[in-house]
């Protein structure tokens, strides 16, 4: 199994500041009912048209992320932020959809953390994020 360039581990979840500098964040069509609180959807008008929540108003700043990192209690975390650094991308010339990972991620360690991959077949503590 491939492993990201220089990534040994994966770290304890470090928050959500990743999230803190955007006010959209794509959904699936399967979470426009389960969003607690009613957060706002609206939809691109580029092709394909894309299912957004808003988290913000004008600057790209969440209004749900704390400067701790930490999402605002009780409110809705959209699946995007849930299974970073995870991502579906594009895959280059072809329809379908792939599994990449951001390696700029700060969850992502070259010297520590837990192996994405062990010797003997067991559930990873970080699939239970995604």
């Amino acid at each position: 199994m491939p492993r990201p360039t220089g990534v040994s581990g994966w770290l304890a979840a470090p928050g959500f500041r990743f999230a803190g500098a955007t006010n959209s964040i794509a959904l699936g069509a399967d979470e426009f009912l389960p969003r607690p609180g009613r957060l706002p959807i609206v939809f691109t008008m580029t092709e394909p048209v894309t299912p957004l929540v808003i988290v913000g108003i004008g600057d790209p700043r969440n209004l749900f992320v704390g400067p701790d990192g930490t999402w605002r209690e009780g409110c809705y975390v959209p699946a995007y932020v849930r299974r970073y650094p995870f991502v579906m991308v594009q895959a280059p010339g072809r329809d379908d959809l792939i599994l990449a990972i951001d390696q700029a991620a700060e969850a992502l360690s070259t010297e520590a953390g837990e192996p994405f991959v062990r010797r003997r077949a067991s559930r990873r503590p970080w699939s239970s994020a995604c």
